[in-house]
C-alpha cells in the first residue's frame, strides 16, 4: 500500500513538471516568433518646433495709474453757485469750436457788440461747449453788467465810425454854401463902406480917425469871415479826411476787443473739464468763496490707462519704447494677460533705487459707466531683461534629462498630417527659458532641426529602443511672452538635419 502510494505521487509529479515545461516552450516559441519590427508605434504626445526671436522677460509688479490727471481750478474771484459733480462721476472734454475765418463788414456793428434782444443767457447750455463738461459755476453778476456796458459803447463808437465813412450831408454841405454866400455879401458891403468912410475921412475931414479905423476894423473882420466860411464849404463839399475815419475805425475794433475780453472771462466762470475722465476728488461745494487758482476738482482719465513700474538698470537696456508687452491684472480674476504698449521710458533714475520708471500703455473698458481697470490696482508686466536672438523654441516637457546633456526626440517623417514617425534622439544644449518653452541648439554642429517639425513631448522617458511612434495629441500652443515667430531662411541656426 505505502508502494503504491509512493508510486501515484511520483507520477503525478513527473506529469505536473511535463504540463509546466510545455506551457513554458510555447511562450517561448510564441515571444520568439514576433519580431521586434512588427511592434506597435508606441502613443505620445507631440509639438511643433518654433522658430523665432526669443528673449528672457522677467515679472515686474507694478500700478495702474491714469493716462492724465488735472486739478481743475477756479480762474476767477468768485462765489461757487453751482457744483454740478460729485467724486465718481464722469465728465466730457471741452470742446472748442471753430471759429469763423470770414471777414465782417466794417459797416456792420461787431458780433460781439451785438446785444441779444432776448432775455440774458448765462452762457452756460450753447453749441460751443458739451454742457456734459461742466465741473462748477461762478457768480457772474457784475461781469454780465461790464460785458452789457462795453457792448453799448462799442455800438456808439460804431455809429461815429459810420457818421464820418457815410461823409457830409447834402443838406450840411447846402447849409456851408449859404453861410460862405452871406459872409461873401457881408464882406462886400463892408469893404464899399470902408472905401465911402476913406474918402469923407481923406478928401473932406467930414469924419473921426476913430470912425474911419472902425470902418477898416468892420472891413478886415467880414472878409476874413468870408474866406472861413469859403473854407468851411470846401471842407464840407470834400467830406471828413480818410485819416479821422481809420481812427475812429480803429477806436471801435478797439472796444469791440474789450468787449470779447470781458466775454472770454465770461466763459471763466464756468470750470470744465478739458478731457474726458472721472472726478476723483472734490477740494470745494456750493457756496463757498474761491479766489483765482484755487482748485475745485481733479478729474482723472481712465479710457486708457498706464502701468507704471520700476524697471531695474540690468534691464532697462532691453525695453524698447513701442514694443508691445503682456500684462497681468491680478484683481480682474481669471481674465487673461492683456496687451500692453511701452509707452515711455524715463531716462533719470530713482537715485535710491537704481530704477527707472516705464509706463504700458493699456486699453480699458467702461461698464456701467465705470472703467474696468482702475487707478491703484496692482498689475504685473512681463519685459525683456536680455538681447533678442533667433532660436528653435521647444516645450520644456520635450527635454528628457538624467544624462550628461539633455535629450529631445524628433519624430522623422511625421506631419501634422502624418501622425507616425521614427523617434531620433538628439543632444541639445539649452539657453533661453520663455514660460514653459526654451530654446535649444544641438550639441553637434552638424545636426539641423527645422521649424514645424514634430517632437515628443510626453512619452519621450520610454524612447529606448521605441522604434516606431504614432502621435496622438499634437499641443500647438505658443510662448504667450518673450517670442516672436520669423520665417526660417538658409542662413537659420543650424539646428536641423544631419547633413549627409
Amino acid at each position: 500500500m505505502f508502494r503504491l502510494r509512493r508510486s501515484m505521487r511520483s507520477s503525478h509529479s513527473r506529469s505536473l513538471f511535463g504540463f509546466c515545461f510545455a506551457i513554458l516552450l510555447l511562450l517561448t516559441v510564441d515571444t520568439s516568433a514576433q519580431k521586434p519590427s512588427e511592434r506597435p508605434p508606441s502613443p505620445v504626445t507631440a509639438a511643433p518646433v518654433l522658430y523665432g526671436y526669443v528673449q528672457s522677460t522677467q515679472t515686474f509688479v507694478g500700478t495702474v495709474v491714469p493716462t492724465k490727471t488735472a486739478i481743475v481750478g477756479s480762474a476767477v474771484d468768485g462765489r461757487v453757485i453751482e457744483l454740478r459733480v460729485n467724486e465718481g462721476d464722469r465728465v466730457s472734454a471741452q470742446v472748442f469750436p471753430k471759429k469763423e475765418t470770414k471777414a465782417q463788414n466794417d459797416l456792420e456793428v461787431p458780433k460781439c457788440c451785438e446785444v441779444p434782444q432776448d432775455e440774458k443767457s448765462d452762457g452756460e447750455e450753447t453749441e460751443e461747449f458739451d454742457p456734459g463738461s461742466i465741473i462748477a459755476k461762478v457768480l457772474t453778476a457784475t461781469i454780465e453788467l461790464e460785458i452789457e456796458a462795453a457792448q453799448k459803447e462799442c455800438v456808439a463808437l460804431h455809429n461815429e465810425y459810420l457818421k464820418l465813412y457815410e461823409g457830409t450831408r447834402e443838406e450840411e454841405v447846402e447849409q456851408a454854401e449859404a453861410l460862405m454866400k452871406a459872409a461873401n455879401a457881408a464882406a462886400d458891403f463892408e469893404k464899399e463902406e470902408f472905401e465911402r468912410m476913406e474918402r469923407l475921412y481923406k478928401e473932406r475931414k467930414a469924419i473921426t480917425s476913430q470912425e474911419y479905423e472902425e470902418a477898416k476894423y468892420k472891413k478886415a473882420l467880414a472878409v476874413n469871415n468870408a474866406i472861413e466860411r469859403t473854407k468851411a464849404w470846401e471842407l464840407a463839399d470834400k467830406g471828413p479826411r480818410q485819416e479821422d475815419i481809420a481812427v475812429a475805425l480803429a477806436r471801435r475794433d478797439m472796444q469791440a476787443k474789450v468787449v470779447e475780453k470781458l466775454q472770454d472771462q465770461m466763459k471763466k466762470y464756468t470750470i470744465r473739464s478739458k478731457f474726458d475722465g472721472y472726478i476723483v476728488k472734490e477740494f470745494t461745494e456750493a457756496g463757498a468763496w474761491v479766489n483765482r487758482g484755487d482748485p475745485i476738482a481733479e478729474v482723472a482719465a481712465l479710457d486708457e490707462v498706464d502701468v507704471l513700474v520700476n524697471v531695474l538698470e540690468s534691464a532697462i537696456s532691453y525695453v524698447v519704447r513701442g514694443e508691445d508687452v503682456a500684462v497681468d491684472i491680478p484683481s480682474l480674476g481669471d481674465e487673461p494677460p492683456r496687451e500692453g504698449t511701452v509707452e515711455l521710458i524715463v531716462p533719470q533714475a530713482d537715485y535710491k533705487t537704481r530704477t527707472f520708471p516705464v509706463k504700458i500703455r493699456v486699453p480699458n473698458e467702461i461698464e456701467n459707466g465705470v472703467p474696468v481697470i482702475k487707478a491703484g490696482m496692482l498689475a504685473k508686466v512681463d519685459l525683456p531683461t536680455s538681447k533678442r536672438t533667433l532660436s528653435y523654441v521647444i516645450p520644456k516637457d520635450a527635454l528628457t534629462l538624467g544624462g550628461k546633456n539633455p535629450i529631445i526626440y524628433v519624430i522623422d517623417g511625421a506631419t501634422r498630417n502624418n501622425q507616425t514617425g521614427n523617434p531620433r534622439p538628439i543632444p541639445v544644449k539649452t539657453s533661453i527659458a520663455v514660460g514653459n518653452f526654451i530654446a535649444v541648439s544641438p550639441l553637434d554642429p552638424e545636426t539641423r532641426l527645422q521649424a514645424n517639425s514634430l517632437v515628443v513631448t510626453q512619452g519621450n522617458e520610454r524612447m529606448q529602443g521605441v522604434a516606431a511612434v504614432k502621435v496622438t495629441s499634437l499641443d500647438t500652443k505658443k510662448p504667450e511672452t518673450g517670442f516672436r515667430e520669423a520665417e526660417e531662411s538658409a542662413s537659420s541656426p543650424k539646428t536641423a538635419s544631419k547633413k549627409k
